[in-house]
């Protein structure tokens, strides 16, 4: 099959990705978040696999030779460059966790009208509450961020852990690519 990479935007530490990979998956994680985030990112993936294995991208002009090296495993994007993601080679799974919900709508859209071309599947865990929160950021509930409508929906429900459904997961799917994938 074709190559499959894991697109996580807004990474954190890199907790999540450290746990995926243990799986075998996924080629490459591609992972994006703000700038100084990264650093302790790239601490982390560095400390676990290895310095060779972790790449902290500071030319986008070499992105798509950086999924085609074999050492590395673990792409680090600055959210400045995210525009040159939607042009990335590969099948691809998105994840977000908690993220969205510290971005306004316009930031959203952004990020999701630019996903890859050819993204299969989208998992979407956030704020299940038009609530405020810290520095007085409204946040945009799960249920009113809109995905492209070549994304079906597969599940939805709150999280059993939380008592207060604070936190909704949605995955969609693109059954177009799927197919195309495992042909």
């Amino acid at each position: 099959n074709d190559i499959f990479h894991f697109l996580e935007i807004g990474s954190g530490y890199g907790g999540l990705i450290e746990k995926l990979n243990k799986f075998n998956i996924f080629n490459k994680y591609i992972l994006i978040d703000i700038p100084h985030n990264l650093i302790t990112t790239y601490y982390f993936l560095s400390k676990v696999y290895g310095q060779n294995k972790v790449c902290l991208v500071r030319d986008v002009q070499k992105l798509n030779k950086l999924l085609n090296t074999k050492d590395i495993k673990f792409i680090l994007i600055p959210s400045c460059f995210y525009d040159v993601v939607k042009n990335l080679k590969g099948y691809f799974f998105f994840h977000n966790s908690g993220s969205f919900s510290e971005m306004d709508r316009a930031t959203i859209n952004y990020y999701i009208k630019n996903l890859p071309k050819k993204t299969m599947g989208i998992s979407n865990l956030n704020s299940n509450t038009d609530s405020l929160n810290t520095g007085f950021h409204r946040e945009i509930p799960i249920d009113k961020i809109n995905m492209d409508n070549k994304f079906k929906i597969l599940f939805e429900g709150t999280m059993v852990s939380s008592s207060t459904d604070r936190y909704k997961l949605k995955c969609y799917y693109n059954l177009n690519l799927i197919k195309k994938y495992l042909k």
